[in-house]
């Protein structure tokens, strides 16, 4: 769990000192920005993104694609089925049924 603590905030400072120094946003700002893409929380300090440069753009989807993907890993992948966390997902999640 230490591990996996650390690789988030190693990411989010990695993603922020990119934001910081292409977007001239403080630290705090960019850091927020990008733990925000790496959790997959869609929050965002920028009120029109439109105005970006396309490659903080790019950087920004890249950032929300990876974190998002790594939240569908961990919770298809490595959640034990039997253990609360998979008795939670399947309480939350639909079951479809095909009506033929």
């Amino acid at each position: 769990m230490i591990l996996a603590a650390f690789a988030w905030i190693w990411a989010a400072l990695m993603g922020s000192i990119c934001l910081m120094y292409s977007t001239d946003v403080s630290f705090l700002n960019a850091f927020f920005e990008s733990m925000s893409a790496w959790t997959g929380s869609g929050l965002s300090i920028y009120t029109n993104v439109q105005i970006l440069p396309q490659s903080v753009l790019f950087l920004r989807s890249l950032m929300q694609w990876v974190g998002g993907l790594v939240v569908i890993v961990v919770i298809g992948v490595l959640i034990r089925p039997g253990t609360t966390a998979s008795r939670l997902y399947k309480a939350e999640a639909r079951d479809e049924k095909d009506k033929t």
